[in-house]
């Protein structure tokens, strides 16, 4: 009877440890590749928060961008479709960093009737200047996020990262006069939006 079962104790470790293994190398091989997006997801967030790419903030919103992709891995649909989900991801947290900054800011404003001791004006722009650059920043999002998947990706592979239609049509699969066309239907679609919402 101890022979029966010793030889399934034995095996257990060695099969959790196999499945870890795999589990772990899946994982590393995953980062990996998400490791050629933080440039991109990098400009992105930066580009959002309007503030420096190298900057703390931005730091963090990309390390965040990158946990949840490694965390959300399963939710990934297609390969060559890697690049716009996590630059997707990228842009929910630069999102979700702005609404943590508003919460903060609300918690840190006196009641009616305090007093402040903020009576120098703060360097940059104006906090209306601010807020009419965020409210662009949400429009431009709300435009890119209503259009079809691989015409947004072509547009921001063009725009943001600076890629030429050939390399773009290469890497989505795509002939050069279908990226032509996308990239010229999501800019038609931003321009529409965007004077929609003025």
């Amino acid at each position: 009877m101890s022979t029966f079962r010793s030889s399934p104790d034995v095996a257990l470790p060695a099969a959790a440890s196999a499945v870890a293994s795999t589990s772990n190398e899946a994982a590393f091989a995953l980062r990996a590749e998400l490791a050629a997006f933080e440039a991109p997801a990098r400009r992105a967030i930066a580009c959002i928060l309007h503030i420096p790419e190298r900057s703390p903030d931005v730091d963090d919103c990309v390390q965040e961008t990158l946990r949840r992709a490694v965390e959300h891995r399963t939710e990934a649909r297609e390969p060559h479709a890697l690049r716009g989900w996590v630059l997707g991801i990228a842009r929910h947290v630069a999102l979700d960093e702005i609404r943590a900054r508003k919460r903060s800011r609300a918690r840190n404003e006196p009641l009616d009737g305090e007093e402040t001791r903020h009576d120098v004006p703060a360097a940059g722009p104006s906090p209306e200047t601010q807020v009419a650059k965020r409210r662009e920043l949400l429009q431009v999002s709300m435009a890119l996020a209503g259009m079809p998947e691989r015409q947004r990706e072509a547009l921001l592979l063009f725009h943001v990262e600076g890629v030429e239609y050939a390399e773009i049509g290469r890497r989505l699969g795509v002939p050069l006069g279908t990226v032509a066309t996308w990239i010229a239907r999501g800019r038609a679609h931003l321009v529409e939006k965007l004077s929609e919402d003025r």
